[in-house]
Formats: C-alpha cells, structure tokens, sequence
C-alpha cells in the first residue's frame, strides 16, 4: 500500500498540470512514508541484531505493533525492555503505544 502511495505522489509531482499546492502536498506526504519505512526498517535491523530471526514493525498514528520471532516464554523482561528501548528511541513514540507481538 505504502508503494502504491508513493508512486501516486511521485506521479502528482511529475504531472506538469499538478498545482504547486498539490506538488507540495504529494511531496510531503511521499517523504512521511520514507521516513516511516526507514524507522521501520532501522528498528527491526535492530531487534534483529538482538538476535532475533525476524521482526516486522507496523506503525499507524496511535499504535505500534511490533511482532517478532520468538516464544512469548523466550522473552524475559530485560529482553523486552531492550526491545522497547529500541523502539522508543527509533520511533520517539511513548511506550504505552507499543505492543510486542511473540510470534514462532
């Protein structure tokens, strides 16, 4: 979806019939959904780097979901601190919007 959005952008700003305001408009927009793939990426590199297999971050405007491969039993309380500390800093979002999804 995120692609399909930014080729849409990326469409309105080549349309030399697009106003500068549409322009503007697209052009913002196509940089907020790089800059969330980005953290998105930064974050499950990192978690990944923790050791984990994988990671897939999913961030709307109020939550962020984060599902990881592990065992809900596997991940102990300083391991889940770590992975919130990760995603509080890549995200600045507060940790009441965050929730770690165990997944195998």
């Amino acid at each position: 979806a995120r692609d399909s959005e930014i080729l849409y952008c990326e469409g309105v700003l080549a349309d030399s019939t697009s106003s500068q305001e549409a322009k503007d408009m697209a052009e913002k927009r196509r940089d907020e959904l790089i800059g969330a793939i980005e953290i998105e990426l930064a974050v499950e590199g990192l978690i990944k780097g923790l050791g984990y297999e994988d990671a897939v971050l999913t961030a709307s405007n109020n939550n962020i979901n984060l599902i990881i491969k592990a065992k809900r039993e596997d991940l102990t309380e300083p391991q889940l601190a770590k992975i919130e500390t990760i995603i509080k800093e890549q995200t600045k979002r507060p940790l009441t919007s965050v929730r770690v999804i165990p997944s195998e």
